[in-house]
């Protein structure tokens, strides 16, 4: 009658290739199919769909995928089909819900045991329960199925699905061990191409989120600015290292009698009243690296001197230190009608920060908060006065609070060095969220309270999570490349050029042009692989960073194109003398790439010019490597830096698509951005910054212009 078989049994794949198929029929079907599953990779359900369409196609009649759920308990029907319309709609209503595992011996066999099954000739009464359920039986009975083949879908050795076959009614022989060996072939790599097309699908879903956040970011930096310009309260931020003012809103130059341009030529010391060279070092080495608030005279631009109320905070602008400083003029308010007013601005200005803001006393119970900290905890704020400040603590954490705030009330130290503390905020309510918690000291008649400014930081953690899960995912695509498609990979391109060399005299010319077309596209599939697992190692390597060199690098990675392309005549243009710190390794990659990039697309240019120079973005140290090639529409420069984006076809400028976003890569990992600005037949420029970058002065002041067949390193 049949053969109910466990295993592969007696013969080996290859020999049932080898005897049953020829190699004309074993090229088509490994490469149609294999091509079919790699188009449908990065939609996994046009997967899914495809590999049951093709394979019923190959063997016949119906096939489907029944994908084991993440406790293995279920098969869960994921795509179906079959040759005959009434056949397929049947099973769609009989396989509507997931099957149990331990319920189905013969199907739930192969998903445990990752062994397939083979049955010639259906004996429809032995698939009575409790070989299936009474569905299952019920099913086989009602679409005449006389033959069965059943081969998981296996990955890494582990088991992720079932491929399932059936002939039913009026129809050719039952299954044979050709026919199971074509099947276990087309579920290896549909089971690789699925695993792949999640890896896809969990990169994409993470990259989104992470642009998700970025915009959200944008906005907040925007309403921020908006909120900075727009403010009554006069307000600036300087370089803490030049003490050179950076940026202003409109009410500081009201105050101080300046216009915006020299507002921020001038320097901190002119806005102070004239003092002996023993008391700025005091005032400098009292104020340290802490927050300070408190009244200060300062001199306007006609030399009057107006008293303030002033408020100034450590921060980082634009990649420096830097310090915020906010100023309410007090001249008018020395009286207690004065202090009074001065105290109500001051909490105007508490109210007006973005930040919820808890003034304690010494020993530790609140004797002011802002609207913001109403709005963070859910707490009224006379419901807070005169509470201990730990009330917004969850009880875990409340042993050390009182203890470093404590030490920080009675030690001028610690209050010079400032401190930041990454604690839970506990709401009314009794729900926790991450906080940070800046303290500044302020100084009263009735002695030192200490200002908290509590930040809720749930979103930065969540940004933090969605990118580690991106490089996350990221990780597990290039292993899998690197681990999964390498060997599949050199079986295609060997078994090809087996035939290419071996049989050619026996192929027609359509046939050697599929076979070099196959070999064409193993050795294209090949270097993607190599820059997938380059772009991986640009996040997995240590990072150590040194002073060096940007131009003796830029000369060095010139010469290697110059060398490997000795038809090209390229003018490079380099600014000599161009010093940083970066890590050696990643910068030297990073030069490569867009060196290359620029190489590349002066190809078809006349008097191709590229060059390299030191700029200043928005008062940022900036490098650029310019070239006057093919260039681009900008509205399509968001795509440029995503892996495998192309803005030009691979027939005009080869390549992989990964080079500049491993560029990116490098760059964020110094703490820098990188942008470019081009326009379509004028070339591109590409703009980076590093943020642990330092200019070192150098002798060398001209650009150095060479021609490429000279470039020396």
């Amino acid at each position: 009658m049949g053969n109910d078989v466990h295993g592969p049994g007696p013969p080996m794949v290859a020999d049932v290739l080898a005897s049953h198929l020829d190699a004309d029929a074993r090229l088509r079907i490994v490469s149609d199919t294999t091509r079919a599953f790699v188009e449908a990779t990065t939609d996994l359900q046009l997967l899914l769909d495809t590999v049951v369409a093709r394979t019923a196609e190959v063997i016949g009649d119906g096939c489907s995928i029944l994908m084991l759920s993440e406790d293995r308990s279920l098969l869960v029907p994921a795509a179906l089909s079959d040759r005959d319309p009434e056949v397929l709609a049947i099973s769609r209503q009989a396989l509507m819900e997931p099957l149990t595992v331990d319920r189905h011996p013969i199907m739930g066999g192969v998903a445990t045991t990752g062994e397939p099954y083979l049955r010639e000739v259906v004996d429809v009464e032995e698939m009575r329960p409790p070989r299936t359920t009474p569905g299952y039986h019920e099913f086989v009975k009602r679409i005449g199925m006389h033959s069965t083949l059943l081969v998981a879908l296996r990955v890494h050795g582990n088991t992720i699905g079932v491929l399932a076959l059936i002939r039913h009614r009026v129809t050719r022989t039952g299954y044979d061990y050709q026919d199971l060996a074509v099947a276990q072939v087309l579920a290896d790599h549909a089971a690789l191409a699925i695993t792949n097309s999640r890896l896809y699908a969990a990169e994409r879903s993470a990259r989104q989120a992470a642009q998700r956040a970025d915009i959200a970011l944008l906005e907040t930096e925007r309403s921020l600015q908006r909120f900075f310009e727009l403010s009554p309260l006069a307000q600036f931020i300087y370089d803490a290292a030049t003490e050179r003012v950076l940026v202003v809103n409109n009410a500081a130059l009201e105050l101080w009698g300046y216009t915006r341009d020299e507002f921020l030529a001038v320097r901190l010391a002119e806005l102070r009243p004239p003092e002996p060279a023993a008391d700025a070092a005091a005032r400098l080495a009292d104020i340290g690296n802490a927050d300070v608030v408190g009244r200060r005279r300062v001199r306007r631009r006609d030399a009057t001197l107006i008293d303030v109320e002033l408020w100034s905070h450590v921060a980082m602008f634009e990649g420096r230190p830097a310090r915020y400083v906010a100023v309410i003029d007090i001249t008018d308010r020395l009286d207690l009608r004065e202090a009074r007013a001065s105290e109500a601005r001051f909490r105007g200005l508490l109210e007006g920060a973005p930040d919820a803001v808890v003034i304690v006393d010494a020993g530790g119970g609140i004797v002011l908060v802002n609207g913001q900290t109403e709005t963070l905890f859910g707490y009224q704020r006379t419901e807070l006065i005169g509470q201990p400040v730990e009330t917004l603590i969850p009880a875990r954490e409340r042993e050390r609070h009182p203890a470093h705030r404590a030490g920080y009330v009675v030690d001028p130290q610690a209050r010079a060095m400032g401190s930041n503390l990454e604690l839970h905020g506990r709401r009314k309510d009794g729900t926790e969220f991450p906080v940070e918690v800046s303290l500044s000291p302020l100084e009263t008649e009735h002695g030192v309270l200490v200002m908290s400014a509590i930040r809720d930081v749930t979103q930065r953690k969540q940004i933090g999570s969605a990118l580690a899960a991106a490089n996350r995912e990221l990780e597990a695509f290039s292993y899998s490349v690197a681990h999964d498609l390498r060997a599949p990979l050199r079986g295609m391109n060997g078994f090809a050029q087996i035939l290419f060399d071996s049989h050619k005299d026996k192929l027609d010319e359509d046939g050697l042009d599929c076979i070099r077309e196959i070999l064409a596209s193993s050795q294209k599939m090949a270097a993607l692989i190599d820059a997938l697992l380059s772009l991986s190692r640009t996040s997995r390597s240590a990072f150590n960073a040194r002073v060096g060199d940007l131009s003796a690098m830029v000369r060095t990675a010139a010469a290697r194109l110059a060398s490997s392309n000795p038809e090209r005549s390229v003018e490079v243009v380099i600014q000599g003398g161009v010093h940083a710190e970066f890590d050696a390794q990643l910068v030297e990659t990073l030069l490569d790439n867009l060196l290359a990039n620029a190489w590349k697309f002066t190809s078809k240019v006349a008097h191709a010019r590229v060059e390299f120079f030191e700029g200043d973005a928005s008062g940022v140290r900036s490098y650029c490597v310019r070239d006057n090639g093919a260039g681009f529409d900008m509205q399509y420069a968001a795509r440029l830096f995503a892996p495998f984006q192309r803005l030009h076809s691979v027939s005009e400028f080869p390549g992989t698509g990964v080079g500049l976003a491993t560029a990116q890569r490098i760059v964020h990992r110094h703490g820098g951005r990188i942008w470019v600005e081009a326009a379509a037949g004028h070339g591109a420029a590409f703009h980076f910054t590093l943020s642990n970058a330092r200019r070192v002065e150098a002798q060398l002041s001209l650009p150095e212009v060479t021609k490429s067949q000279g470039v020396t390193p």
